[in-house]
Formats: C-alpha cells, structure tokens, sequence
C-alpha cells in the first residue's frame, strides 16, 4: 500500500482565499447596486406616466363635459363671464305655444327636455321667442314649466304641433302643459311661440377639497381637479380681442369661450407632470 498521510493536498480541494472572498463580494455589491438602480428607475418611470396618464385624462374629460354645455349658450344666454367663473342660462324642457284661454293660462306642448343634471331645482326662468321673432324675451324669474294636462283637458291642445293631416304629433297628455302667466311680466306669447324654461349653469375654479391644488366645479360639484393656479377662462369678442372678463353690456359681443389651464398629475407618486389644456368653445348659431 502506498502511504499518502504526507502527501499534499489537490487543488481541487482547497477553500477560497480571503482576496477572492473580497473581490466576490464587490462584484456581488456592484451587480446588486445596478439591480436596485434599475427596479428604481423603473418603477419611477411607471409613477411618473401613472400621474401623466391622469393629467391627461383630467384635460380630455374637462374639454368634453365643458364643451358640451357650454356650447349650447348663446351669447344672450351668459348671465357671468369672468376669469375664474362663467355662468350661462341651461334649458331645462323647450316647449312651442298652443294657444291660451284668453284668462292669463297658455297651452304649450313640450318637444325637448334636454339633460340638466345638478341645476338648482328652484331656481328657473322662462323665455320666450314669437313664432316671426329671432330672439328671445326673458323673466329671469318666472318658471314657465306648467302643469301636465288631465286627460279632459285634450280639446285645449288639438291645435298643438299637428302633423298628417291634422293628427295631434302625440297621444301622450304628459308633453301638453297648462301655464299660469299671471305671475310673469311676459306678454301672453302667441300660437307658435317657443318657450324655454332654463336654469344656471355655473362653472368655475376653485380651492379643490380633495386634493391640492385647483379644481373645476359646476353648479357647487367639484368635477376634475388638482390644475395649476392660472387655470382661466378667457372671452374672445367679435372684434378678435380676448378679455379676461366682460361686462354684462358686452355679453352680445363674445363669440367664443377660452378655457386656459394645466392639468398635473394627481397619482400617489406625485411627480411634476403636466399638460396644458387651452381651447376655445363657440358659442350657439355663431
């Protein structure tokens, strides 16, 4: 037998040097460093577009919910245009004359109602156009809405909006009203004159009470928020100038509304994103 008891040991045997350990270690911190550097970065990029993202949406549902309203205003309609609130007349139901007893009660047949969510319910006026007439009359104060007609109060609309050959347009008594006009300084509107019944549409810039910043209210409901400070609205005039506000002698001269503003991000992350919001909403018939 061959005795091995003072033989060397193999390489392959042997542990690591406390060198190798070292330079094992640096090599493992460095690899780890570049790891969290990267999940960092990455997971700030995601912030970052998570507050982009809500910027944006901020600015696309400010530009269609505004829009829509406010372009239904003509410019008789305005009832407030200054930089930080715009507040316009809102048609509650559009309805055409069918006559009236010749006692102060009118007979109207209602052909619209449009949308008027959060308008105050008790604050409402009524205009009124004559059937030769382009413009209207208003009453700021009166509230033209009326009473559903009962079912034996049919032969006091059968004059109403006829169609086919002198068919009533509807069966249904619920789009017939009955007015009292006693309580109006309206002259009694004669056969085919339009009516509106209208609330105020207000909206405006304000303290956001949710989050910091600026918010876009509508009639006393926060809609969209946090904008920059030097969120706006603007008028552009008939001759081309823009005011910040107008006086109510010029609401006929606006042609169109501003509305200026930067929407930031509003995310958990919190990063200074932005984006401008700036377009200009025409009024009605111009």
């Amino acid at each position: 037998m061959i005795d091995t008891r003072d033989a060397p040991p193999r390489s392959g045997l042997r542990g690591f040097t406390l060198v190798e350990m070292l330079i094992a270690l640096v090599v493992a911190g460095v690899l780890a460093g570049g790891v969290m550097t990267l999940l960092i970065r990455q997971n700030g990029f995601y912030g970052q577009n998570d507050d982009t993202i809500y910027a944006e949406q901020t600015v696309r549902g400010t530009a269609e919910l505004v829009a829509s309203e406010l372009r239904m205003a003509s410019p008789s309609d305005i009832r407030y245009a200054g930089s930080d609130s715009v507040a316009v007349r809102f048609d509650v139901s559009r309805a055409v004359v069918c006559g009236d007893d010749g006692s102060g009660t009118v007979y109207a047949y209602v052909y619209d109602v449009p949308s008027a969510v959060n308008l105050p319910g008790t604050d409402r006026g009524t205009a009124v156009s004559g059937p030769t007439q382009t413009t209207f009359a208003y009453d700021d104060d009166f509230d033209g809405s009326g009473s559903v007609a009962g079912s034996t109060a049919a032969a006091s609309y059968t004059a109403c909006v006829t169609a086919n050959g002198g068919t009533v347009q509807s069966a249904d008594l619920t789009r017939y009203r009955s007015i009292d006009w006693s309580g109006t300084g309206l002259a009694v509107p004669a056969e085919g004159s339009i009516l509106r019944v209208y609330g105020t549409l207000d909206y405006s810039f304000g303290t956001s009470s949710f989050t910091n910043g600026t918010a876009l209210w509508r009639n006393g409901q926060e809609l969209v928020a946090p904008f920059d400070a030097g969120a706006e609205f603007q008028y552009v005039m008939q001759s081309g100038s823009v005011n910040n506000s107008v006086s109510s002698g010029s609401y006929q001269n606006v042609r169109r509304i501003r509305i200026s503003a930067a929407a930031v991000g509003a995310g958990s992350n919190r990063y200074d994103v932005s984006r401008d919001l700036s377009f200009d909403i025409p009024l009605r018939n111009l």
